[in-house]
């Protein structure tokens, strides 16, 4: 006789978590698997099974006068021998019991929704069984090509028809639970579509190519005038500042969004181009839009409804500070292929990248002492139908590059660092019966690395050559005169007084009328026998201390001038200490005229220690303290403000001011942050006042009571 011993494959743990549904609900949900495992579950729990894929497949469940779905009709999973794995059934759709979603492939209706009234063939089934109270809902089609969701009021019919008379409704009201997804589905073992059916294909055959990405270029040049250049404050001499976005395709495949949990997919691949640098001598700070560019159309799926379009509009940002001397030059090229998976519910928050950061390559063209920071971001914004709005209320993807450049001619040294302010994030603010909630994601960096370094003798052999032909000589009077010319807003005569001329300086005295007591004196630095605007300064007789005067020399000084150019033009040899009284009265007249209100009185301003002193103030009518702020006078001249929830002085010396405001975090209500507290300092640092670290709504200024 002979013996056989069956062995079967040792079995694993299979936990199903079931969430979504409401109190006392009866899910069922089947699960088969191997070796013809087959089971059904009632409730959360964990399974024996036999080793291979699982399919775990949740019904319809019916409770609190709606029925629950799943985004996905089915669920797959591979357990691996010894080894646990995990399900999580999450019922994210609820239809109300009163809801009728039109098939998109045949609606019924005969003709376009008026703003009161549905008009159906009287055959129509889903028609037939409205009643009043309930709502209907339909997809972009073409009869609705805005999507559709109305509240019945009444039902009626004429002759071969049923009018259906209607009033405007939310999707909320509707669905109470809905996801809208973006792209193709994935697929089941067998290759079959595992997606919860919604009665129409993914596209229509007459959507236009490519649909899910955008191509196209944006670039921007100080130097010749391309590109939006607001947002950049210089001196008299702009910066070299070339920006250029290449091969630019983002997708979305994957993205499903809802009310409670979404997962956004992003892929964004291009080539940026940037470069920095300083023909002359400057020194600028930047914050500018380089553009915007609206992509074609992807379709979404609102599941269990069918399509809608949505239109991404992807925007560009430069930000940052350059201080360099002239001739430096340094290009950056960044071939960008990176996707980021956002995770992103009420509680829990993650995200994940691959392929990022980029590795730019650099190249130093010009060598002069420089240091610029720069950071470069990408947001990605949606618009949608009215229907679908609250989904994508807003939902962005932001992407910033953070490098610091620097160029140290006398160590004959450059480099190229990352910083970790660099991030690649999703947001979503969805729609909540008319309450935004928002979730923000950040995907740190590790700390500051080199991404690039010079060579021996590479600094050396960058730095500019003197060229015999192109000798620095003192210009003519001529050449004086066409440079004032071409620095005036509008034509006008140019009589010149006296004038002087240093190695790279020249300056002249200057009238629109001989024999004028009005006289203004002009600055130019000097390269290769070229003139450049430093400033204009317009000398005001008999008031040394005059405001814009002194603002004049203290923008001339920025500048770095021979100790010569400013005994020349009259400015006092250094900044002098400002006036250490106050209007204190005058100060509240201006905090009123912005709509602002204080309890500090004139007498308490004036007596706080100065020149640099904080006014605490609320908006008019403001009663819970959340719309504060804070105004900032600098002797006798108003400085600026700041404005934040809940923002407080902490302390002022009269030279600096100690902020502290708190920090909510996203589930936190309006009255009670538990994020700590925030410290900032503010100080005047020699033009107008800065803050340390920045604030979130911080305006500067410098200007007379």
């Amino acid at each position: 006789m002979t013996l056989w011993k069956t062995h079967r494959s040792a079995n694993t743990r299979l936990t199903i978590e079931i969430k979504g549904l409401p109190g006392k609900a009866h899910p069922t949900v089947t699960v088969t698997g191997a070796e013809g495992f087959k089971q059904s579950v009632t409730a959360s729990t964990t399974l024996s099974v036999p080793p291979g894929t699982v399919r775990v497949t949740p019904a319809p469940v019916k409770a609190s006068h709606a029925t629950y779905y799943t985004p996905d009709d089915v669920l797959t999973a591979v357990a691996d021998r010894g080894e646990s794995s995990r399900v999580t059934v999450d019922y994210r759709i609820a239809v109300s019991d009163r809801t009728t979603v039109l098939d998109p492939e045949s609606t019924g209706l005969l003709e376009p929704p008026s703003s009161s009234q549905l008009v159906f063939a009287r055959a129509s089934r889903d028609a037939r069984s409205l009643r009043s109270g309930d709502f209907v809902v339909a997809a972009e089609t073409p009869l609705t090509p805005d999507g559709l969701v109305r509240k019945i009021r009444s039902v009626r019919e004429r002759d071969s028809r049923l009018i259906v008379r209607t009033e405007e409704a939310s999707l909320r009201e509707a669905i109470p639970k809905a996801v809208l997804r973006f792209g193709t589905p994935d697929k089941d073992q067998e290759g079959g579509p595992a997606l919860a059916a919604y009665g129409a294909p993914l596209r229509s055959p007459a959507d236009p190519e490519p649909e899910g990405q955008s191509e196209g270029t944006l670039k921007l040049d100080t130097m010749e005038g391309k590109g939006k250049l607001k947002g950049l404050k210089c001196g008299a001499s702009l910066p070299l500042m070339k920006a250029e976005n290449n091969g630019i395709v983002v997708g979305m495949d994957g993205t499903d969004i809802g009310w409670t949990q979404s997962t956004v997919t992003m892929h964004v691949k291009e080539t940026t181009k940037l470069t920095l640098g300083s023909p002359v001598s400057t020194h600028c700070t930047y914050d500018m839009e380089l553009g915007r560019m609206r992509a074609p159309y992807v379709t979404a799926q609102l599941l269990r409804v069918g399509p809608f379009k949505v239109v991404p509009e992807l925007s560009w940002r430069l930000g940052g500070e350059l201080k360099g001397g002239a001739g430096a030059k340094i290009e950056y090229s960044n071939p960008i292929d990176y996707r980021v998976t956002a995770r992103i519910g009420q509680q829990d928050n993650s995200v994940t990248t691959t392929g990022w950061p980029p590795k730019p390559t650099v190249d130093l063209v010009g060598a002069a002492e420089f240091k610029a920071k720069a950071t470069l971001g990408w947001r990605i914004t949606l618009e949608a139908s009215p229907v679908i709005d609250l989904l994508v209320a807003e939902v962005h993807v932001g992407t910033g590059m953070a490098l610091e450049s620097e160029i140290d001619v006398l160590k004959e040294n450059a480099k190229v660092k990352f910083f970790a302010e660099g991030t690649a994030g999703v947001g979503i603010i969805p729609g909540l019966l008319g309450e935004e909630r928002s979730a923000e994601i950040a995907f740190p960096l590790g700390k500051p690395t080199t991404i690039w370094e010079s060579g021996p003798g590479e600094v050396a052999a960058a730095k500019p050559k003197a060229d015999p032909s192109k000798a620095n000589h003192c210009p003519t009077s001529a050449q004086l005169k066409a440079a004032v010319a071409a620095t005036l807003r509008a034509p006008a005569d140019v009589y010149l007084g006296t004038s002087r001329c240093w190695s790279s300086w020249s300056a002249v005295v200057w009238s629109d009328a001989p024999a004028s007591d009005m006289v203004t004196t002009s600055v130019f630095t000097r390269t290769n026998g070229q003139l450049h605007l430093a400033t204009h300064l317009v000398p005001v007789l008999d008031d040394p201390e005059d405001p814009d005067w002194l603002r004049d020399c203290r923008e001339l000084r920025g500048k770095n001038p021979p100790a010569d150019v400013i005994d020349f033009v009259g400015c006092p040899t250094s900044t002098k200490a400002p006036s250490g009284t106050i209007d204190g009265a005058a100060a509240l007249r201006r905090i009123e005229q912005e709509n602002y209100t204080s309890t500090v009185t004139a007498d308490e301003l004036a007596g706080m220690p100065g020149p640099l002193r904080a006014v605490p103030v609320s908006c008019v009518g403001s009663a819970n303290g959340n719309c504060s702020g804070v105004f900032f006078f600098y002797g006798d001249r108003y400085a600026g403000r700041a404005f934040a929830s809940q923002l407080r002085i902490s302390a002022q010396t009269g030279t600096e001011v100690t902020l502290s405001r708190p920090v909510f975090k996203d589930s936190d209500p309006t009255c009670c942050p538990s994020g700590g507290n925030e410290t900032a300092h503010v100080r005047w640092n020699g033009t107008t006042i800065v803050s340390t670290p920045s604030l979130p709504d911080f305006e500067p200024a410098n200007e007379p009571l």
